[in-house]
């Protein structure tokens, strides 16, 4: 009798074996209070936006974010205006437009320039949401033409310095829309709205 308990038992066993289905194990799913659901290990997300900014000098900026993010990850963004006179140029005058109390006489173009080149870290809240900040070093500058086609920056408009930068990601299928804040020294902001593509690595 116990003979035929422990084939019945090692029989059972057996079948439990065979019924487990081979490969790779589910990711296990976690599930918020909020309604969230995170796959866990996370898929990886390699991603690139084309970014659109725009501050309150006011002044408009174009640029790329590239990033790689798992749970953790990284991001870097670069801004640019296709506008540089105003950064080649090495006369400058005073709010008013003169130089040395003498006014200068003006065509009425003018021309803005902006870089910004940040990095910066990302932590993933979901599948679709991760939260960034990064912090990096900018410079914007106004210069105006003078009739005689000089170029003067206006020293009172312009800076050059660290920026900060907050924001969030969201993950929608292989689409990504991106929101930033960005600040340099806590005196001019700047909002950035980046649209792009991503691929699970």
């Amino acid at each position: 009798m116990k003979r035929l308990l422990l084939i019945s038992a090692l029989f059972f066993l057996s079948l439990c074996v065979i019924a487990q289905p081979s490969g790779k194990k589910p990711p296990k799913m976690l599930s918020t209070q909020t309604g969230c659901v995170f796959r866990y290990p996370p898929k990886t997300k390699s991603f690139v936006d084309i970014n659109m900014a725009y501050s309150l000098d006011p002044q408009y900026s174009l640029g790329i974010t590239v990033g790689h993010v798992k749970r953790f990850g990284y991001y870097i963004s670069a801004m640019s205006w296709c506008r540089f006179a105003a950064l080649t140029t090495d006369v400058e005058c005073d709010i008013d437009g003169s130089i040395d109390g003498e006014m200068q006489y003006y065509s009425g173009k003018s021309s803005n320039a902006r870089l910004s080149l940040i990095c910066g870290l990302m932590f993933r809240l979901s599948e679709q949401t991760a939260l960034k900040t990064g912090i990096g070093y900018g410079t914007r500058a106004l210069a105006w033409e003078t009739g005689d086609g000089r170029w003067i920056r206006n020293a009172s408009y312009g800076y050059e310095g660290i920026e900060l930068n907050a924001g969030v990601h969201f993950f929608i299928d292989n689409l990504d829309v991106s929101f930033d804040f960005v600040s340099s020294r806590l005196k001019t902001y700047e909002f950035k709205l980046g649209i792009g593509i991503n691929k699970n690595r």
